[in-house]
């Protein structure tokens, strides 16, 4: 009988990664144990190899071959995930402490400002935080998420941290695989299918998932990368942008959170303090299913 799926798989890819231990380290480290670890090697020649062979105890899965890029190599340990959600843990990223997988599962707080934000682990795609190795702060400028919905606007300044984000295995077999054509910027391209297209749920954790490597093939700064990267950003957004059906459906969703803020406004300014008090109470269903609506 096949042992049973594990909630999380968690999905590496490297090659000659001078960084690959921090990874390895943080995965073993983790005291949750309802996960697996997918390894995903495209024939380094650095000796990342001998510190992936230390780690293969952990490994529920191994290959080391050569490959057609980074997104190529994701779909190959997406094909052979069992997990009910997909992490993307890169070479040289690494998870930002051993709880993290403990305390995204068993979320609780006593801050009563997160509480409507506790995660019912039921969305499509489910996303944290992630700070960079480098200077311990988020990686770019990104905008707040915890409020807003990710539509045109959200996606053509910013995007979803890759390395932070749960997404359902059940929705690749949905909506496909990434589009191994880009070289970079294929998580952009599929998650603007997925939610803009797709109709994907999704829910914010406030909760630092990963430690961002920096120096990683979609950051660097070079003036090569930094024209790969705009133009593979520019051809994916056009993709949606220009699709009338996701236009429309942008325009009603900022219609209706425009009439939200008014009537939050409004709330404030008619309704008295002490009720609006029990409204925010942490166990308030109506309080919590007002402020996921604003998503």
């Amino acid at each position: 009988m096949d042992k049973a799926a594990p909630k999380v798989s968690i999905i590496t890819i490297c090659r000659n990664e001078k960084l690959i231990e921090e990874t390895c380290r943080s995965v073993a480290a983790q005291i949750f144990d309802d996960f697996e670890w997918l390894v995903i090697d495209g024939a380094s020649t650095d000796g990342t190899l001998e510190v992936l062979e230390r780690y293969r105890q952990y490994m529920s899965f191994f290959v080391s071959e050569p490959d057609g890029g980074i997104y190529e190599a994701m779909n190959k340990g997406i094909r052979e995930a069992r997990g009910a959600y997909l992490l993307f843990l890169n070479g040289g990223d690494s998870l930002a402490d051993p709880l993290v997988l403990a305390r995204f599962f068993s979320f609780e707080t006593d801050n009563p400002c997160l509480t409507p934000l506790k995660p019912l682990l039921q969305a499509d795609i489910i996303w944290g935080e992630v700070v960079s190795r480098e200077t311990g702060f988020l990686p770019r400028l990104r905008l707040p998420v915890n409020h807003r919905r990710l539509g045109l606007v959200y996606f053509k300044i910013s995007g979803l941290p890759h390395s932070a984000v749960f997404i359902k295995k059940s929705l690749f077999e949905k909506i496909g695989l990434y589009d191994a054509s880009f070289k970079i910027s294929g998580d952009y391209e599929w998650f603007m299918r997925a939610i803009l297209r797709w109709r994907a749920s999704y829910e914010y954790v406030p909760l630092v998932i990963s430690i961002y490597n920096f120096e990683g093939l979609s950051s660097k700064a070079d003036d090569v990368s930094e024209q790969i990267h705009a133009a593979e950003r520019s051809r994916a957004y056009c993709k949606y942008a220009l699709n009338p059906l996701i236009v429309v459906s942008a325009l009603i969703n900022a219609l209706k959170a425009g009439i939200l803020s008014w009537l939050l406004l409004l709330a404030r300014l008619f309704l008295p303090s002490a009720f609006l008090r029990r409204l925010k109470h942490k166990d308030n269903h109506w309080a919590v299913k007002l402020y996921r609506s604003s998503y």
